[in-house]
């Protein structure tokens, strides 16, 4: 879309220059195919090999969310201030985002896959009122067109999204993820039974700043708190790049025994 950004071995990119330095100039952007895309037809093809050389494996493929693909072209504080200023051209530029997204779910479906994951960390940063104005519409428009196509989806978004809970599990979402600041009893009650969730460890005081044992015993536990056949539980957001590979095996074994318990 434009944005220009140095990228790095070990950390995140930042944005020198978005795409978009004034929301009234959205008319000059178009959706884009994911074919002319090369990191998003990346996706694409490692899902393919993934499937051509790992049948038992079916991976769930990431999607950037269309709140946060519009924060990455227009800049996120400036995108937030934009949806209380000007919410015609925020709907516009999320309606473009969203098109390549479902071009993205369409030619996934087209080489087998099974799982997508839509992260939108923006989308957290949003009130219930605007989340459910401005946002849910779109992330219903991706979650049909996977119901459409026998895709199971999965939605992540960061931190407390409690207040959220109740309208993005109204997404179409199989999945929502809740990050560990996320209550996970309260949770439950929000959703009422309309996805299935999924977290909500520590990511850094469970997993990464501890050792294999510490971690097998928090997934252990949570399991056992919650101990329902819709929640599951895995790191609640990303994981840092250094952390321990030992510790990552544990939730799996974690997972193994609570399952056979």
């Amino acid at each position: 879309m434009g944005r220009r950004y140095p990228t790095y071995p070990d950390k995140l990119p930042t944005a020198k220059k978005y795409a978009l330095d004034d929301i009234s100039r959205v008319g000059e952007l178009k959706p884009l195919k994911v074919k002319s895309v090369p990191r998003l037809w990346d996706l694409v093809k490692a899902t393919k090999l993934t499937l051509e050389t790992e049948p038992d494996i079916y991976p769930m493929t990431l999607a950037v969310g269309p709140v946060t693909v519009v924060g990455n072209i227009r800049g996120v504080e400036d995108l937030l201030v934009d949806f209380y200023d000007d919410p015609e051209s925020c709907e516009k530029l999320l309606t473009i985002v969203t098109e390549t997204t479902l071009d993205l779910i369409e030619e996934l479906a087209a080489v087998g896959a099974r799982y997508i994951y839509i992260a939108d960390p923006v989308a957290s940063l949003m009130s219930p009122d605007f989340y459910q104005d401005q946002a849910l519409p779109f992330h219903k428009q991706i979650y049909a067109k996977m119901e459409e196509l026998g895709i199971c989806g999965r939605l992540h978004m960061c931190g407390n999204t409690e207040r959220i809970l109740p309208y993005s599990s109204s997404s179409g979402a199989k999945i929502i993820d809740i990050d560990h600041a996320v209550d996970y009893e309260k949770a439950v009650s929000l959703v009422e039974g309309r996805c299935i969730l999924n977290g909500n460890i520590d990511p850094v005081a469970d997993v990464f700043s501890c050792d294999a044992g510490h971690t097998y015993q928090a997934v252990c536990n949570l399991g056992r708190q919650i101990n329902r056949s819709d929640c599951t539980f895995m790191p609640g957001c990303e994981l840092p790049t250094k952390t321990n590979l030992e510790n990552l095996k544990a939730i799996g074994r974690a997972l193994e025994d609570l399952g056979e318990a």
